[in-house]
């Protein structure tokens, strides 16, 4: 069976090439913030308008602070570097030596000592040991 079409197919215009710092009408840009560690504000898309301005708000990106968002514990290796790490001696009898990472993570060879914030209140009988910055998982830096 044969097909006929209605007539010969157009392709798309070519736009002729704009200054620097000019842009075609309704381009859009979409942005986002370059590092996980920065949270985006303003419109995350926005459109070149008749008027010569951008739809949407202007655009800006803040540092945020505080636990990464994404952070899986048992999934370590997908981190972002560096994590905190602590080695503390129990002073009573019985217990033996716990490490406790930056990201609240801490493991124990007897975990008999309660919760980690009856671990780490001082009158729980831990001491620090020794402390440092992993900066990969190979190296630990110490002051």
């Amino acid at each position: 069976q044969k097909v006929q079409s209605g007539g010969p197919t157009m392709s798309p215009p070519v736009l002729p090439q704009l200054p620097q710092g000019f842009h075609h009408l309704y381009t859009h840009i979409e942005y986002e913030c370059a590092s996980p560690f920065y949270h985006h504000f303003g419109s995350p898309r926005r459109t070149c308008l008749k008027t010569g301005k951008w739809s949407g708000r202007h655009v800006s990106c803040s540092p945020v602070c505080g636990k990464h968002l994404t952070f899986d514990p048992e999934r370590p290796e997908e981190a972002h570097w560096p994590w905190l790490a602590a080695i503390y001696r129990r002073t009573s009898k019985g217990t033996e030596a716990k490490m406790t990472t930056g990201n609240g993570q801490a493991e124990s060879v007897k975990k008999d000592a309660g919760t980690w914030s009856d671990i780490l209140n001082l009158g729980s009988g831990w001491q620090l040991v020794c402390s440092g910055a992993l900066v990969n998982q190979r190296s630990l830096v110490v002051a």
